[in-house]
Formats: structure tokens, sequence, C-alpha cells
């Protein structure tokens, strides 16, 4: 049966022969909607169209538009969009101690990588100004709602979380 994932091996296969991807199989695991899944993996293989990535790959943006979104002081990479700006949602990640704990941090990574590449996304092509405020409610919405879709032990009222 052809699925993604099947082709994904196959080619995977092909360029390194006996290397199992382990990111891409956590990440394929993830108990997230499918487009973030693809947004999370492109993140790992440094894939999104950043203008960081757009200007590496020659397709001629003009290097005074080179800067973030979010901020508009540093140049727009991905570790700039997605390490700078959440570092207070992530500074408690370390504290994981079993397996569960671990797949809800990587569920609010998710979440929280999703929520910015799409209010930046919303500035890019759409105009709209990005309110921190705005975001970070909706970080906070998104990770409530993804974790209590998918982990029954997951018991926060979301006036709590």
């Amino acid at each position: 049966m052809y699925t993604v994932n099947s082709t994904y091996k196959v080619i995977h296969n092909m360029r390194y022969p006996g290397l199992v991807d382990i990111s891409f199989q956590k990440i394929w695991k993830l108990k997230i909607p499918p487009k973030a899944v693809k947004l999370m993996w492109r993140l790992i293989h440094n894939a999104l169209p950043t203008i960081d990535n757009l200007q590496r790959r020659g397709l001629g943006l003009d290097s005074d538009d080179s800067h973030c979104v979010l901020c508009n002081e540093h140049p727009e990479t991905e570790s700039h969009l997605f390490l700078s700006f959440p570092q207070h949602f992530l500074q408690y990640a370390h504290l994981c101690y079993n397996q569960e704990e671990r797949e809800k941090w990587d569920t609010i990574r998710s979440a929280i990588t999703w929520c910015i590449w799409q209010a930046r996304n919303n500035k890019v092509f759409r105009g709209k100004n990005i309110v921190v405020e705005e975001l970070e409610n909706n970080i906070t919405f998104t990770s409530w709602s993804w974790l209590r879709l998918n982990k029954k032990s997951f018991s926060f009222h979301y006036d709590l979380w």
C-alpha cells in the first residue's frame, strides 16, 4: 500500500543506506495535525522557506528585506524564528522525567513552532500585524487543545493552563 511514510522510507534508504531517521520517526508519531508534522519535518531538515534559506538557494531576494517579520531586527533564520522568541515557553523542558512528559513537551514545542510559523506567514502574505500577546494566547490555546485531544492523562482546565 502506498503511503507518504513508505515513500519517504524508500527515498531515505536510497540516500542513506542503513541509517534510520530517528527524528522523522519521532515526529511521525506525534499526535498533532498532519500539517504540523510536515512543518516540523521541514524544520528539522532546514527546508522551510525562510528568507535566509531562500537567499541561500539563490532566489534573488533583496538583502534589505532579510529581517525577521516578528522583530524586524535580526535576519530571518529558522533558529531565530523558533529559538529566540519562545525561550520562556521552553525553559522547563529539561525537567522531563519520563516518556509521557517528553511527549507532552514535544507536542508543546510543535504547537509553538506551528503558531509562530502561522503568525509569520500571516504577516508576510496577508499583511497582518503580529501582536505578541495574541501570539502567546494562540500558542497557549493550541498547545492546550492538542494535548487535551490526545493525552488521556492531561486534565488541566484551560483556565489553569
